[in-house]
């Protein structure tokens, strides 16, 4: 696991639970937590958190495709508005015209990757964390008393990303994607 717990950052926490490479902060590194960019958050409410946990991942997966360091969009020097307006002007694609398209591609890419981990045998039941994380309050401060409230919060992602309450993308929501 990365070296931020779960219990003091909740998007970032789910962001982890839900990884499809494994606990992993590269693919959904929670910039609203951690550097309150583009907007602060506070980051031990649960509400809110999967819809913002979408979005990150789903732009991190439209970073992959770039082939450049995920940080640079984290800090603001390349972002996705960006990188489609020169997407458009190398393909002359008209689909990169629109910036939202390229939210589209993160979001195809990050169910084909989760419909893959499930075809493998990889499905909800290893969205989870470590008992600890799960059962132990925060002992420090600034998250002194936190723990991770896994079932809410994996509840409220499955929902914001219509997968059933297996972490499985519904047919419909594979069909929405083209990816059915």
């Amino acid at each position: 696991m990365p070296a931020y717990d779960p219990r003091a950052m909740k998007g970032q926490g789910i962001g982890i639970v839900t990884s499809n490479i494994g606990a992993s902060h590269a693919v959904s590194w929670n910039k609203f937590e951690i550097l309150g960019k583009p907007k602060r958050v506070d980051p031990f409410t649960v509400e809110g958190k999967a819809e913002l946990t979408k979005y990150v991942q789903d732009e991190m997966a439209v970073c992959e495709t770039a082939v450049f360091c995920k940080l640079i969009v984290n800090h603001d020097v390349i972002n996705p508005y960006f990188y489609s307006r020169a997407l458009y002007a190398a393909t002359g694609i008209e689909d990169f015209k629109d910036p939202n398209y390229l939210w589209r591609v993160g979001e195809r890419i990050w169910n084909l990757e989760r419909a893959f981990n499930i075809r493998e045998g990889v499905d909800g039941r290893y969205d989870t964390l470590p008992e600890r994380l799960l059962n132990e309050p925060m002992p420090r401060e600034p998250a002194k008393g936190q723990i991770f409230e896994l079932e809410q919060l994996l509840k409220d992602y499955y929902r914001v990303r219509q997968w059933d309450e297996r972490g499985v993308p519904t047919k419909e929501k594979m069909l929405e994607l083209g990816l059915a």
